[in-house]
């Protein structure tokens, strides 16, 4: 098959989070129906394949766990000339909602391609019991599971911010969610990749203050200088320049 690479190592893991997970490696030829399709091969052979190039891969179709892939690699050759990416298929999250069976074919025909949902709401942070690494999401018509596969940095696990991660709530709203499309243990699931795939995030339990300050201010800093870090917060009544000079003890600039 020659197409482009939707994604990669640094796109999606090269090891799946559980048994239920993906590897990185996806392939398309265009945006319509059935061009895609997920890669699977050696390291060392995958490797040269980077997210936005074309290849031309060699190995053997398989259905492995309900899911079409490429196997059993044996060459990936750059193909020139360079092919356009393709665009993510906009559909709606009803269409892999959780009546939807393998082999359906308004839902198999996307499998393994770019997919986008405008307008969703996460309605449930764990909607399967045994998989924490899965969340869902609607965008009114019914929902569709969301995998943690990816390299972003959004989850639904609480905890997860000591890890640097932005904590997704129940009634979240996302302008537009994009990814790959999966399938494992009946469900169909979508892979979002990068942090650029979730389009705007909203809050709304903590909506972010649109009212801008009266006056320039500053706070005290906290914690105390004496520790490794300290932080203070400067107010704008408007865009302006800002210069900070912080001074030792001794009235020196530092």
């Amino acid at each position: 098959m020659t197409g482009v690479v939707t994604a990669d190592t640094a796109n999606i893991g090269i090891a799946a989070l559980n048994t239920g997970g993906t590897s990185a490696w996806y392939i398309q030829d265009g945006n319509l129906r059935l061009s895609g399709i997920c890669v699977v091969g050696s390291e060392s052979t995958m490797a040269r394949m980077q997210n936005g190039n074309a290849y031309t891969v060699t190995g053997s179709v398989s259905e492995n766990f309900d899911v079409t892939r490429i196997q059993f690699v044996s060459s990936v050759v750059d193909y020139l000339p360079a092919l356009t990416p393709p665009t993510p298929v906009t559909l709606w999250t009803s269409t892999f909602g959780p009546t939807v069976g393998n082999g359906t074919p308004a839902a198999e025909q996307w499998e393994g391609m770019l997919v986008t949902f405008n307008n969703v709401t996460v309605t449930d942070i764990y909607p399967v019991f045994s998989d924490i690494t899965e969340f869902e999401v609607d965008d009114g018509t019914g929902p569709v599971l969301v995998r943690r596969d990816g390299r972003n940095n959004y989850s639904n696990v609480p905890g997860d911010t000591l890890v640097g991660k932005t904590i997704l709530k129940q009634g979240d709203q996302i302008s537009s969610l994009t990814g790959v499309m999966y399938y494992s243990f009946n469900r169909y699931k979508v892979v979002p990749r990068k942090d650029a795939d979730f389009g705007t995030v909203t809050d709304l339990e903590n909506p972010v203050e649109t009212i801008l300050p009266a006056s320039y201010g500053i706070s005290n800093n906290y914690p105390n200088p004496f520790n490794p870090v300290t932080r203070l917060n400067v107010t704008l009544p408007q865009a302006s320049h800002l210069e900070v000079k912080v001074y030792n003890l001794l009235g020196q600039s530092v």
